[in-house]
């Protein structure tokens, strides 16, 4: 569905087309849907709010939950703007439609950060729609004046006292055109936004009733597992199944084609038994020979030579003579998503229709690889998505999709599809690796007036088209090739931006490197190596110039303040908000107060629209052992819609940020992954989680992304924390090469 803004006007005709409702008689105007008797009713799936005649209100959640707490944050906006009982509020995840479509991203998708970011204006819209036709119902139905009409608590309230429940007027508001420009709350009205509401998952998750993708059993299934051919770009040569087929409890083995959908998906094997155990044993029983193609001498030691010889290629940089002046390096390497929840999706396929159950960010993604494999129209396949067992960005691919809708349509049954753990490492879509090079000269009083940089990495799309995320085909990724520089997406998509604070003589040049490792979202993308990168050059530059880091940031924003014309003011970035955020952190965190044994680094970003500040606090033991005392950080994102989301979202993100730092690397050798599991995927465990203190910066702006920002900052201000105790600079992630471990 092509991308439109649409007005206030056009979303509720939109919501009501897909919602139609069970009603006698369907409105092209409706907005809800009310409860009925009639047996003549057509009943039209796509609602986005059903009001039963009890008043329990039935929300359609067009994004997919997956931890972050958005199925509660997007209801939260829907029932403020209804007044509605949160007691009586129900959700229900969306099956596909373009109804559903997350409006930043032109397809219905999680991802990005932009859940609550991008449904802010729509949902309100959508509950304020509703609620006043519903009070339009209860003052035709009392024959009085709508301004004598309020609402609370899902009730229309007459001056006089008396009141209807929404339940007693859903019908009668159902038959009403929506109004062209609903009211929306002034946000001292707010009674739910802005309030740590629980969380509607975690009572289900507790208790172990939450329905995951492996959850999943639908009659007459069989359960399937997958080989992948181990090699970049390898194919399958032969196999002997014979042994496999023999093993009781089997009963198909599959050869599955390299690219089935177009897309870069390995060549492989898959077995359809009675259970995953039998499955899994009988994969190992059968004699397979990969071809093993062109990369087959691949390996990390050749990929950095080639992104070194890259880098090399590009412009030499400046040669002026600055009195102080840097050039450094610096590098990250590919990392995997490891979600807890192993890939896996549910097909069921016939001639006419096919049902996918999949725990996916990527909704028409599913769909749409099904209409390529089996030929049917979209309007044939249905996608549901389950809880999300952890997702990081992975499962915004949709290769197990693909492979579980393929098998069940070659086996003729029911087919849930799940991977080993050993198969979900080493077939991912994996986070860039990248290497950096930056000259910083320093003016008479130590701030840049010279920064130019330098990176070359794969793009994150690389490995994506229009099939997988259809935002890509906005973007012209055809052109990306080797020798491109840093402009439009090309920018945004692999160096990152904007760069906050203005320099005289600014320059960033990227450089595509062109590499066969799959690539893809990951959580903070560019931003968790490019922040890195920013923010421990400003920090170098600092200490260079022999100015407090804290002082120095503070000062290069404040200098950036006065240049309106800097590029970063036109990519949304208020300089103001970023100072208010540096300075609370400094504040909050006792900045230069530490016991004398503590050292402290602190970093800025700028991601997802949200301006983030943090400092961590940590010693060091002469083993290299670090104990992080406490991390703080800051946060304004906008509307908190849910303050304790957000810290959540922020706890977790930051413990994101320290696996990666100190432990997390994808390796390669003879063209594969080296990695198989937790085993050799090393990350941090529960105990190594520090003190983190998370302030929120109140806003009447609209909010912004949370799932990503806790990133950026944390990576830098924790190596510019061990410089500060050290001396040793870090350059290149993870720390463990320099022989630091973490301590807790």
């Amino acid at each position: 569905m092509p991308h439109t803004s649409l007005s206030r006007r056009q979303f509720l005709k939109i919501s009501v087309l897909y919602s139609g409702g069970l009603l006698a008689s369907c409105s092209s105007a409706m907005p809800l849907s009310a409860s009925t008797s009639s047996d003549d009713t057509p009943d039209v799936t796509h609602t986005w709010l059903h009001i039963d005649e009890h008043g329990v209100i039935t929300y359609q959640v067009p994004s997919v939950e997956m931890g972050q707490g958005v199925e509660t944050g997007l209801t939260m906006i829907v029932a403020e703007e209804l007044d509605a009982d949160w007691s009586q509020v129900r959700t229900e995840f969306a099956t596909n439609h373009p109804a559903f479509n997350n409006p930043m991203l032109y397809a219905q998708m999680t991802a990005a950060s932009r859940s609550v970011w991008a449904f802010w204006e729509p949902m309100r819209v959508l509950g304020a729609g509703v609620r006043q036709m519903l009070v339009e119902a209860a003052a035709a139905k009392w024959q009085v004046s709508v301004d004598s009409c309020r609402t609370e608590q899902g009730w229309v309230i007459h001056s006089s006292g008396k009141k209807l429940s929404y339940g007693e007027l859903a019908q009668y508001a159902a038959h009403l055109t929506p109004p062209r420009n609903p009211t929306l709350k002034q946000p001292q009205d707010f009674k739910l936004i802005g309030q740590s509401i629980p969380r509607v998952d975690i009572p289900l998750k507790t208790a172990g009733d939450a329905v995951y993708g492996v959850d999943v059993n639908i009659p007459d299934a069989r359960t399937a597992s997958i080989r992948l051919c181990p090699t970049l770009e390898g194919d399958l040569a032969s196999y002997n199944a014979d042994k496999a087929l023999a093993l009781p409890g089997v009963e198909e083995v599959i050869a599955i084609p390299k690219d089935l959908t177009n897309q870069f998906q390995p060549a492989g094997i898959a077995v359809v038994a009675d259970s995953y155990f039998t499955a899994q044993k009988a994969l190992a029983l059968i004699d397979i020979e990969w071809y093993d193609g062109q990369y087959a001498k691949l390996s990390s030691d050749s990929i950095r030579s080639s992104m070194v010889d890259t880098l090399n290629e590009m412009e030499k940089g400046d040669t002026r003579p600055f009195q102080k002046k840097l050039e450094v390096e610096y590098e990250t390497p590919f990392l995997t998503h490891a979600p807890l929840e192993p890939m896996n999706a549910t097909a069921r396929v016939s001639d006419t229709h096919c049902e996918i159950w999949a725990p996916t960010q990527n909704t028409s993604g599913a769909e749409k690889c099904a209409t390529i494999l089996t030929g049917l129209d979209a309007e044939n396949i249905t996608v549901h998505t389950p809880y999300l067992g952890g997702a990081f960005g992975r499962r915004l691919e949709i290769d197990y999709v693909v492979y579980a809708v393929y098998v069940a349509q070659q086996s003729k049954v029911p087919v849930k599809l799940i991977w080993s753990r050993e198969e979900d490492m080493k077939h991912g879509y994996y986070r860039p690796a990248s290497v950096a090079r930056f000259q910083v000269g320093l003016n008479d009083q130590g701030y840049p007036q010279l920064w130019h940089s330098q990176i070359t990495a794969p793009h994150y799309f690389g490995r994506f088209q229009s099939l997988t995320m259809p935002a890509t085909r906005h973007f012209p990724i055809d052109k990306m090739t080797k020798g491109a520089v840093a402009s439009g997406m090309t920018d945004s998509l692999i160096a990152t931006g904007p760069f906050p604070y203005a320099v005289d003589d600014f320059d960033m040049s990227v450089e595509l490197a062109e590499l066969p490792v799959p690539t893809g979202n990951h959580r903070a993308v560019m931003h968790s190596y490019t922040g890195f990168y920013a923010e421990s050059v400003v920090d170098e530059a600092a200490h260079l110039a022999g100015i407090d880091p804290y002082q120095y940031r503070r000062q290069l924003l404040l200098n950036t303040l006065e240049q309106s014309n800097w590029v970063a003011n036109k990519k949304g970035l208020d300089h103001r908000r970023l100072l208010t955020v540096l300075d609370r952190a400094a504040e909050e965190a006792g900045w230069g107060k530490q016991a004398s044994n503590h050292h402290q680094g602190i970093a800025v970003s700028f991601s997802n629209k949200s301006f983030v500040a943090q400092v961590v606090e940590l010693s060091i033991d002469e083993q290299k052992k670090v104990i992080i005392h406490k991390v703080t950080a800051v946060v304004d994102c906008g509307v908190a819609v849910n303050p304790d989301s957000i810290r959540a979202q922020f706890e977790g993100g930051i413990f994101w940020a320290l696996c990666g730092t100190f432990m997390e690397e994808l390796t390669f050798r003879n063209g594969q992954v080296e990695q198989n599991n937790f085993y050799d995927y090393q990350t941090l465990y529960t105990r190594h989680m520090p003190q983190v203190d998370v302030h929120i910066i109140a806003s009447a702006e609209p909010p912004s992304g949370v799932g990503e920002p806790a990133i950026p900052a944390l990576i830098p201000a924790l190596t510019n924390a061990i410089y500060a105790a050290t001396g040793e600079r870090i350059r290149r992630l993870p720390i463990k090469h320099y022989g630091y471990s973490n301590g807790a």
